[in-house]
């Protein structure tokens, strides 16, 4: 079994090529263009000795984030797996997080920055197979978002991808993320070892903030994920 695990929602592109029994590779890789991701990719297989067709399954993280990563992300899985019928998987970014973090059993709040001072956020956990939201995700300001987890006594651990400043950051303790290609890989090989079936339509997943009026709108195709 060997999967493949992306995420090109930010400037360093996260991968990971997941055995059966081992990790071939977990890290990141700079793209100074997205356009140039297939020959990274095609640079670490070589790195392996293995092949493209050689892949099990693909595992992608969906967004939101990066427009431009985004779409180039999925260009690239989607002609993978047209070319040599490799089942295709996707995770958001949130539920990457929330899976990511599932052993520690209890109400988690990843944190994303997206445009215009905004953040992706949400309140849930991991359970039974699935992300389970007791706050459905949502675009907001940091501090608002802050301020609504207090207010509604939630007890809950804020993770975030980046660091913050700010006297409302401060204040809190923050868990870092980590590598969100090695968790939708991770979860990719259990679907796959389960016999669940792929998502072959895994469609891209945009956050357009709206410039009048301050608020995010939300753009998918597949909304019930998120």
């Amino acid at each position: 079994m060997l999967i493949l695990g992306l995420d090109t929602t930010q400037p360093t592109v996260q991968i990971s090529l997941l055995g059966e029994s081992q990790k071939f590779f977990v890290g990141e890789q700079f793209a100074n263009k997205m356009e140039s991701l297939p020959g990274l990719l095609k640079r670490l297989f070589e790195s392996y000795d293995l092949q493209p067709q050689a892949l099990t399954a693909i595992g992608i993280i969906n967004g939101p984030g990066n427009y431009t990563g985004i779409r180039a992300g999925m260009m690239v899985v989607k002609t993978l797996t047209y070319r040599y019928q490799i089942p295709l998987y996707g995770l958001s970014k949130l539920e990457a997080a929330l899976y990511s973090l599932r052993s520690l059993n209890m109400p988690l709040s990843p944190i994303f920055h997206v445009r215009q001072g905004q953040i992706y956020t949400g309140l849930g956990q991991w359970q039974a197979g699935q992300a389970r939201y007791l706050v459905e995700p949502c675009s907001k300001s940091l501090p608002d978002w802050l301020k609504q987890l207090d207010e509604q006594g939630a007890s809950a651990l804020c993770c975030r991808a980046e660091p913050y400043e700010g006297d409302w950051a401060s204040e809190r303790a923050w868990l870092p993320l980590g590598n969100l290609a090695g968790a939708v890989a991770a979860w990719t090989q259990e679907q796959v070892k389960g016999g669940l079936p792929p998502q072959n339509e895994v469609a891209p997943f945009y956050i357009r903030p709206a410039v009048q009026t301050g608020t995010a709108q939300v753009s998918s195709d597949r909304q019930n994920r998120n």
